[in-house]
């Protein structure tokens, strides 16, 4: 039975190829780790000989790091936890750290490859019958939110049809402020793209179908406050901000989301800005679920989000 269902995928491939023109190599600078229900802690990585690993009944969730990140930072193996916690998936965690780390000054001219490269891992994995394109939800944090952008526009140019959703968490602005679309992540680029936004490392204009400003999106509530620091050098001062404020803020958009995988606690208000929020004009707007929960249907403009300072972050009871 197994050897029929191998024999079945590799004809597949072969005939989808064929008649799409479609070819596929995996890119050795790239690895993808494939975690399952029944391997939650030793991935395989994911090759020809692991795609018959991938469950096409669930839903798959993809991860990708930001700058100077690899596939073990803490907060991927935070997610990664957090989905298995909620159910049965295929959780795959993209580890471009050839560029985020050993070669970051050529990092933000390698994230089209980056996410191209994703992008080939997915129509392989639909070619071989392991994947529904419409059970993919793919996850960037900063740099990485780009990358998804290019891997669901590689999937719609080759298949005509766009993954289910994208998730941009505090996706990077600079270097992406006067791009065409088609050089970042918009919300062409899956069926649903909400983005958080926490930082001013981030983008700030709103690029999703659906964009939440987190605790007035420059600085969070309980990271530390630059008034605080110690000067005992402009050195350590400069320091002391990047890593305790910029980090912190930029960060905690995937801890808020992490949270919401397995509490619906934190909601948004629909408002046309800030000012218009903080004075309490959108009291009566629409409200949403914020994070992995999100009506995925029917939904979009600008949302404002309030948590508290510590984890757990949402104002009211999971």
């Amino acid at each position: 039975m197994y050897t029929k269902l191998v024999l079945k995928r590799v004809l597949f491939i072969i005939v989808f190829c064929c008649l799409t023109g479609l070819s596929f190599a995996w890119d050795t600078r790239i690895r993808q780790y494939l975690y399952t229900p029944s391997n939650q802690e030793n991935p395989f990585l994911l090759r020809d000989s692991a795609l018959h690993t991938v469950d096409p009944s669930l839903e798959t969730k993809i991860i990708i790091h930001g700058f100077f990140e690899n596939a073990d930072r803490y907060w991927l193996r935070n997610i990664r936890r957090a989905y298995f916690e909620r159910g049965n998936y295929n959780v795959i965690l993209v580890d471009w750290s050839y560029w985020a780390i050993w070669r970051p000054f050529n990092a933000i001219n390698n994230i089209p490859n980056v996410g191209l490269d994703v992008g080939d891992a997915i129509l392989k994995l639909v070619s071989s019958q392991a994947l529904d394109i419409k059970k993919v939800h793919i996850v960037g944090f900063s740099m990485g939110a780009h990358a998804a952008g290019f891997a669901g526009q590689r999937v719609y140019e080759s298949l005509g049809t766009k993954i289910t959703r994208i998730t941009s968490l505090d996706g990077v602005g600079q270097y992406y402020k006067d791009v065409n679309d088609t050089e970042r992540l918009s919300s062409d680029d899956a069926d649903y793209v909400d983005v958080v936004h926490t930082s001013w490392v981030g983008r700030h204009d709103p690029y999703g179908t659906v964009d939440y400003y987190v605790n007035g999106k420059n600085f969070q509530k309980g990271c530390p406050d630059i008034l605080t620091f110690e000067r005992r050098s402009i050195f350590t001062f400069l320091i002391d901000a990047v890593i305790n404020l910029v980090a912190c803020s930029h960060e905690r958009s995937h801890a808020y989301f992490i949270e919401s995988i397995n509490c619906k606690g934190i909601t948004g208000t629909s408002c046309s800005s800030r000012d218009n929020f903080d004075k309490g004009l959108c009291k009566e707007n629409t409200k949403t679920i914020f994070g992995e929960d999100a009506p995925v249907k029917d939904l979009g403009g600008l949302f404002y989000v309030t948590t508290n300072q510590h984890s757990p972050f949402n104002t009211s009871a999971c």
